[in-house]
């Protein structure tokens, strides 16, 4: 109906992915990780995803 989907999980992830493109990608790993809350892995992951849309 919307065309997005409001799944939970699918909006943190977008967030996630939305803040590494936007600011993410000018801060270091340990401001990411107090910030949302994320362990070394996950931010690796996020990064990767983030490159996809920059």
């Amino acid at each position: 109906m919307l065309g997005i989907e409001l799944d939970p999980s699918v909006l943190y992830q977008s967030y996630v992915i939305n803040y590494m493109v936007q600011i993410g990608h000018n801060l270091p790993d340990d401001v990411i990780s107090q910030k949302l809350n994320l362990d070394p892995t996950s931010i690796i992951y996020y990064r990767r995803e983030a490159e996809k849309y920059m």
